[in-house]
């Protein structure tokens, strides 16, 4: 582990602990931030809710994360729900004493903008899945991604641990639950996701099967 990393941990260790369940909200929108998350386990997507209803996802943070930090940088408003994608543990500390962190440790601030430019690089990489107008094209182009960030690479196999439904898929993509489940199905019937029933993973058994769709 990074020593800075190690650094933000033991910090963030000296605060509350608090666990919460798959599809529990951590934060809501226009809630005052009062209080930044380090992230110890578990997978968190941030999303926002669209005028029609529809839920528009964003962001996905792994363990060793904390948020929503730029935010309370600058002094904004939260638009975003974050919500647990599995069974998730935060510490919570409160925002001025990790300011006060960042300021009397410059090399955890290098971490967060580390950290932060990493995550600005995968809300482009989704959004530029969503630039493909062929649905299939588009959710390969995100499942590469998935691959890119999340996923433990064997040769030409990738699994991609986080617990992802077809629901979450159609969130991140813009498309329906029931378009992600055909397009799935074509997927697998070409050799290249394997079916998983259990949830708990998304397995790539083709991953060049899966960037030759992106490139085709």
């Amino acid at each position: 582990m990074p020593e800075e990393q190690t650094d933000v941990s033991q910090f963030f260790s000296r605060y509350q602990s608090k666990k919460f369940k798959r599809g529990e909200v951590i934060l809501n929108p226009c809630a005052k931030i009062s209080q930044i998350f380090y992230l110890e386990s578990g997978f968190v997507k941030q999303y926002l809710l669209t005028k029609d209803g529809r839920v528009k996802a964003v962001n996905i943070y792994k363990p060793g994360s904390y948020f929503p930090i730029i935010m309370a940088l600058a002094r904004a408003e939260n638009r975003y729900f974050f919500e647990a994608i599995d069974d998730v543990s935060v510490n919570q500390a409160p925002v001025e004493a990790v300011l006060d962190l960042m300021r009397q440790e410059p090399k955890i601030t290098l971490d967060l903008f580390k950290r932060f430019s990493g995550g600005m690089d995968g809300v482009l990489n989704i959004m530029q899945s969503l630039m493909y107008e062929a649905s299939q094209k588009k959710l390969a182009a995100f499942l590469l991604m998935l691959c890119q960030r999340f996923g433990k690479r064997r040769g030409n196999y990738v699994k991609i641990t986080i617990p992802l439904t077809h629901q979450d898929l159609a969130s991140f993509t813009g498309m329906i639950r029931e378009t992600i489940s055909f397009e799935m199905k074509k997927l697998q019937e070409k050799g290249i996701v394997v079916k998983n029933n259990s949830r708990k993973a998304i397995e790539i058994k083709n991953l060049i099967g899966l960037q030759n769709i992106v490139l085709s």
